[in-house]
């Protein structure tokens, strides 16, 4: 089968699907068709047998050779963060030490696991937040992941603006890295606000705007009031960033379309 790289719409809902099957709460058959249900228009469905809580492997309908692998983001509710692990992970990447932390490490065996047995064709690769920072360890610190990647989208990633979170590759395998992997951000994401710096270890950056009404569903009052005192500005600006970080901006159309400029 020819090769197709996944659309950014149906990366996106793939990397989506990985905090479903995350969900802890729900016994893993209904985790995998609540799953198989949300991402029913992309082509892939999950192979539960090398799918957990942390890593969603899919395989095409058409073409089990065809992999697309799911790091999931982080979890702040439900018992699968009982122990805080997610938000650690989350702290590890603000500080630059990513790369340390026994989350990513676990991640990049299993990837590598995964790609053994199933011995992809194409190998397709996202996250968002949390997964995004662990698919560009995983990527940059794996040669299996490597030598089998076609291609890879990441979703307001965690990242750093100084450290690489020891995802820091050669320059040769930078430049077919380059080709490869694409991180998406929206504009005003806190979580992947390191990218900004020029600190990309590898990949292209795609920088996307969506709509934000900051007085949607509030008062007069509770509007003039945090327009007009300190408190208030900061929890707006709080707002703007947890709705920028949103995965569903990048697969629901609500990303603008940028204006053609008119050649004169």
């Amino acid at each position: 089968m020819d090769t197709t790289i996944p659309s950014r719409e149906h990366s996106a809902l793939l990397a989506q699907g990985s905090y479903k099957m995350g969900d802890k709460d729900a016994n893993k058959k209904d985790r995998v068709a609540n799953t198989n249900q949300h991402i029913k228009d992309t082509g892939y469905v999950v192979n539960s047998d090398y799918s957990n809580s942390e890593i969603t492997a899919y395989q095409h309908k058409d073409d089990p050779n065809n992999l697309f692998i799911a790091h999931r983001g982080t979890h702040i509710s439900g018992r699968r963060n009982k122990n805080h692990n997610d938000i650690t992970a989350d702290l590890m990447f603000a500080m630059g030490l990513g790369g340390q932390d026994a989350k990513l490490k676990r991640r990049k065996t299993r990837t590598n696991t995964i790609i053994r047995d199933l011995k992809p064709t194409q190998l397709h690769m996202s996250g968002h937040s949390l997964g995004g920072g662990s698919v560009n360890h995983t990527i940059a610190n794996s040669n299996k992941v490597k030598k089998y990647l076609t291609s890879a989208r990441t979703f307001n990633a965690a990242a750093h603006p100084v450290f690489t979170n020891s995802s820091s590759v050669k320059p040769e395998e930078k430049t077919q890295l380059d080709k490869k992997v694409i991180h998406h951000r929206i504009k005003h994401d806190p979580v992947s606000a390191g990218f900004l710096s020029g600190n990309i270890p590898f990949g292209k950056l795609k920088t996307h705007s969506v709509e934000h009404d900051a007085d949607l569903g509030k008062s007069y009052f509770q509007n003039l009031i945090e327009k007009n005192t300190p408190l208030g500005q900061a929890k707006r600006f709080t707002e703007r960033g947890l709705h920028a970080h949103a995965i569903s901006h990048f697969h629901d159309g609500s990303i603008k379309k940028k204006k053609k400029k008119n050649k004169k």
